[in-house]
């Protein structure tokens, strides 16, 4: 699409909107054609929503969109084929409160089929106005996971599907209300809902939670509110996926 000359000059100046739905080789080129012809990084970000293949041209649009400021929405979305890109920490720094301060409004970041840099989370790094954040088949340590949601005072949020290495999973916040977790990559050892006292959902879908170890959700794990709802989605019965335990594996809170 060509620009008239008249708003050529405007364009730069404007908050950018970027949807590429493209799972063809090269769409890379489009979205860092986009960003390289958007002005200067103090120019915002306002949506960025790509979801591509990861080939020979997603570093280099990786790389332009470092240090840009993404207000509103942040999707990455690569398509499981092949190795998982690793987002770099710098990419996310920006639209948190260690590089654009108090004032950075990312309010829903989603990414999926990517690892998660360990340093992305270190530091003194927030994301003040993040609601909803969205996990999918993303390589992210535990210790990684929890300083994560601990940046985002105003989440709401929470959704883990497919999330690599996730053993261990007891956050802690304030804000959050909703939390779904589907086919954990690996059996969740430990789980309290304890630091979550405002939870109103709790929803396990494909987690195959005869898979997971007995004790691991019990009423000591969940939050004081009585009101929290609990729903267990199970895998088809032709699933591969699909184990039958003992009873005994089945936390008794679910059976009451």
């Amino acid at each position: 699409m060509a620009l008239s000359r008249r708003w050529r000059p405007l364009w730069p100046s404007l908050p950018l909107e970027l949807d590429v739905d493209d799972h063809s080789p090269g769409a890379g080129r489009l979205i860092r054609g986009a960003l390289s012809s958007h002005g200067a990084a103090a120019v915002p970000v306002r949506r960025f929503h790509a979801d591509t293949l990861k080939d020979e041209t997603t570093l280099p649009w990786l790389k332009a969109l470092e240090g840009r400021r993404v207000d509103g929405s942040l999707v990455i979305r690569f398509a499981p084929d092949g190795p998982r890109p690793v987002l770099r920490p710098y990419l996310l720094r920006a639209s948190a409160g260690a590089g654009a301060g108090t004032g950075a409004a990312l309010r829903r970041l989603e990414l999926r089929w990517c690892v998660l840099h360990p340093r992305t989370t270190q530091g003194p790094v927030t994301f003040p106005s993040l609601v909803v954040l969205h996990l999918s088949s993303v390589v992210i340590g535990d210790a990684g996971l929890e300083r994560l949601i601990a940046s985002c005072p105003a989440l709401q949020e929470l959704h883990l599907i497919g999330v690599h290495e996730l053993r261990r999973f007891t956050p802690v916040s304030g804000t959050l209300l909703r939390i779904r977790i589907g086919a954990p990559h690996v059996p969740i050892r430990e789980m309290s809902l304890r630091g979550t006292p405002n939870l109103q959902s709790l929803q396990l879908w494909h987690a195959n939670i005869w898979q997971l170890y007995p004790a691991i959700m019990n009423q000591a794990a969940l939050p004081c509110k009585p009101t929290t709802s609990v729903g267990i989605a199970l895998p088809r019965l032709d699933s591969p996926c699909f184990r039958i335990m003992p009873k005994r594996s089945i936390p008794h809170s679910f059976l009451t």
